[in-house]
């Protein structure tokens, strides 16, 4: 088990962040966002934790896809880490996050 977020992120990266389970991360993260963005649209905030749905299943099938690095006594931290890789995703530092000595 890791003591910090900056550890545990460095080894999701390295484990989740590439192929297949990269692919079902970032599907079921920007799903989860637009979905959540949509029920805002039209006014169903009462609906809006269905909008996790498509982001566990995501993190769901990259666990089953890839090696399961998930801390579940820290579930906020695989939350965060979701956002985190589709952030370094969408800014294009997602392969220096994969270098062996990145620090994010």
């Amino acid at each position: 088990m890791t003591d910090s977020f900056s550890d545990y992120f460095r080894d999701f990266v390295r484990r989740e962040g590439h192929g297949a389970p990269l692919v079902a991360h970032l599907t079921g993260t920007i799903a989860s966002l637009l979905l959540a963005a949509l029920m805002l649209r039209f006014g169903l905030v009462f609906f809006l934790p269905i909008a996790l749905y498509p982001l566990l299943q995501g993190a769901l099938i990259a666990a089953w896809l890839g090696e399961r690095s998930t801390d579940l006594e820290r579930p906020s931290w695989c939350l965060r880490a979701e956002f985190k890789l589709l952030w370094l995703w969408l800014s294009g530092r997602l392969a220096r996050a994969r270098a062996p000595r990145a620090r994010y």
